[in-house]
């Protein structure tokens, strides 16, 4: 993109370029066929752009018109590029302390108290439904741990390929 807004820059100079008079000279012969000079002149031409002053204008705003429109890409495309990069990192972040937080202490607490009611159920103060659903739960937290983990993988990857990291050269 920015080589788009490089490229609608130098049209521009090109339409300013073209709004000025030019020159040329140009020189001409006539030879016989025996290689002798029959007859040689020079002319000079100049362009007159003043008479056709419209058309030049109409080029030049209309070059400066899509070299700010390209500007203005490249400044959104690098915007979004970085909302999406904070999104990514953000992303990371929470879910890092997500799964930090299922693998500590939500973990063991939960371990904790399947593990009483497994006792329990063992000593026949709790159902058999009481202790699958304390397993089923426990499984539950360990999933959504495994889930926030991918998560922020994901977010990771995503990021790597927003900006990704320069190859170490040979």
């Amino acid at each position: 993109m920015r080589e788009m807004a490089s490229a609608a820059s130098s049209d521009t100079a090109i339409a300013n370029r073209d709004r000025q008079p030019q020159f040329s000279v140009a020189v001409e012969s006539a030879l016989y066929s025996g290689g002798d000079i029959r007859s040689a002149g020079v002319g000079l031409r100049m362009t007159l752009p003043a008479l056709n002053r419209a058309s030049y204008d109409a080029r030049v705003r209309s070059s400066q018109f899509r070299e700010k429109a390209a500007v203005k890409d490249v400044e959104t495309t690098r915007l979004v590029i970085a909302e999406a990069v904070l999104t990514s990192v953000t992303d990371i972040a929470n879910a890092a302390a997500q799964a930090r937080a299922y693998a500590g202490d939500i973990y063991q607490k939960s371990l904790a108290a399947t593990q009483s009611v497994e006792n329990a159920w063992i000593s026949s103060n709790a159902s058999l439904t009481d202790l699958l659903d304390s397993h089923r739960q426990l499984f539950a937290i360990r999933l959504e741990q495994r889930r926030f983990v991918a998560m922020q993988l994901a977010a990771l990857e995503e990021l790597n390929l927003l900006v990704p990291r320069n190859s170490p050269s040979k």
